[in-house]
């Protein structure tokens, strides 16, 4: 089997996984979770933007950021998350499994809360959670930038060297992979 094939039937198999998971009001396995906010019927957005989401100070610097300079009234924001892959640490795959469920919660219960506060705000969007596990997170938030067809991915850049202004290998590969345009904010230094 060729590599190519293989990427084919990865992509796909991604695909179904997040359309499944969007159709379904809860994932009890591994499945990627997507939750819209607020539940009603989404109309069509002005526009889709795709927020990579990793909790660090920077990311939370680019979230306030796309708050107060970017998004308008309509618009529909994906978060999204990226868990890395369980690595073979010796414990048993039950145990692995309950810790990955774990720590995905907690995470979930985060976006949540942010989604909750932009839908507080005086901002009238609409959010839509995606928190999966990925053994690539810069793969993965392409596949979700092709999958939900956004508009705009919007990247932070980790705070580095001010003198070196190029961006990171995860921004790096956004940049030259996606097939939307993506954004990626400076952090405040």
């Amino acid at each position: 089997m060729s590599s190519l094939h293989r990427r084919r039937q990865s992509s796909i198999d991604f695909h179904s996984a997040l359309t499944a998971a969007a159709g379904s009001d809860h994932a009890t396995n591994l499945s990627p979770i997507v939750e819209k906010f607020p539940n009603a019927a989404i109309s069509t957005p002005t526009r889709k933007i795709l927020l990579a989401y990793d909790g660090t100070e920077d990311a939370a610097y680019t979230l306030e950021y796309l708050k107060s300079k970017l998004l308008k009234d309509g618009d529909h924001l994906f978060i999204a998350h990226v868990l890395p892959m369980p690595v073979d640490n010796g414990q048993t795959h039950e145990s692995n499994l309950i810790q990955l469920k774990e720590q995905r919660d907690r995470l979930l219960a985060h976006l949540r809360d942010i989604s909750n506060n932009l839908l507080k705000s005086s901002l009238h969007i609409t959010t839509t959670l995606v928190v999966l596990n990925h053994a690539d997170a810069n793969i993965a938030i392409c596949r979700i930038a092709d999958h939900h067809d956004v508009h705009l991915v919007v990247v932070g850049r980790r705070r580095r060297d001010p003198k070196k202004p190029i961006p990171g290998a995860c921004s790096t590969y956004i940049l030259k992979q996606a097939r939307t345009p993506v954004m990626i904010v400076k952090p405040q230094f």
